[in-house]
């Protein structure tokens, strides 16, 4: 059965977020709440990306993070858009481990930080996905 655990990083940040950005904090949480209640749904997320996803009170897209791909880790983004439809402020990096298909939000980051992969930002992403053990593609 499919499973969706949020690090201590992510959720240490979604708290900050409250005292900063309440309201974009209450949406990543909503959001997560909703994947988290919709099993059924959520062992499928992997499946067909890039895909958007409008079941939920706010429309997201699911769409692999090509750069930590392409360096054997198996993390998504999962971007969502606010209820005017526009990119919301910030984004989930989330780690899918196939064996138990666990989904893993590793990160929440802010939209202008940056993907390329010579950054500290990309660094993070990848010692996090390595800190729990999960296997390489």
């Amino acid at each position: 059965m499919a499973d969706l655990i949020v690090c201590e990083v992510a959720d240490a940040f979604l708290e900050a977020l409250y005292a900063s950005d309440a309201d974009s904090a209450a949406d990543m949480d909503v959001l997560l709440q909703e994947l988290w209640d919709d099993q059924d749904f959520l062992a499928t997320l992997h499946e067909d990306t890039p895909k958007f996803i409008y079941q939920f009170k706010n429309t997201c897209e699911f769409k692999r993070f090509e750069e930590a791909w392409a360096r054997r880790r198996r993390i998504y983004i999962l971007k969502p858009y606010d209820s005017d439809g526009h990119p919301h402020k910030y984004r989930m990096m989330v780690a899918h481990d196939i064996r138990h298909d666990y989904f893993y939000v590793l990160q929440v980051a802010h939209r202008n930080v940056s993907y390329d992969p010579t950054t500290q930002d990309f660094a993070t992403f990848i010692a996090a996905y390595d800190a729990l053990g999960l296997p390489h593609i």
